[in-house]
């Protein structure tokens, strides 16, 4: 199963420059690397440019596995995470065709 997953950094206007380098350098750098491994082959995700925002689309057997992987990732807690269930083009097809044919009484 497919799933669209945005992360949107959390600001702390009390950190100050030093402190975000080494949370930069300890958390933020690995979790880049992490998601670059994972998705840059595939071209599947990215950070918006010039934002502290990010996309990706991870293929996972269950909701379970998207939040263990997100958890895992280290700078998760400074994120805020959406996460949606993608539906394929060819299962909305069939669900469509399926649809008009009860709307046109056709079975």
């Amino acid at each position: 199963m497919l799933y669209l997953v945005t992360g949107v950094w959390v600001e702390d206007p009390s950190m100050t420059v030093e402190e975000f380098a080494k949370l930069w350098e300890q958390v933020v750098h690995q979790s880049l690397e992490t998601l670059s491994k994972t998705f840059d082959d595939n071209k599947t995700g990215g950070i918006y440019a010039g934002q502290r925002r990010g996309v990706f689309i991870l293929d996972a057997s269950s909701h379970e596995e998207v939040g263990s992987f997100i958890t895992n990732l280290p700078f998760w807690s400074h994120l805020t995470w959406n996460v949606e269930p993608l539906q394929s083009f060819r299962s909305t097809i069939e669900k469509d065709m399926k649809a008009m044919e009860n709307l046109s009484g056709k079975k």
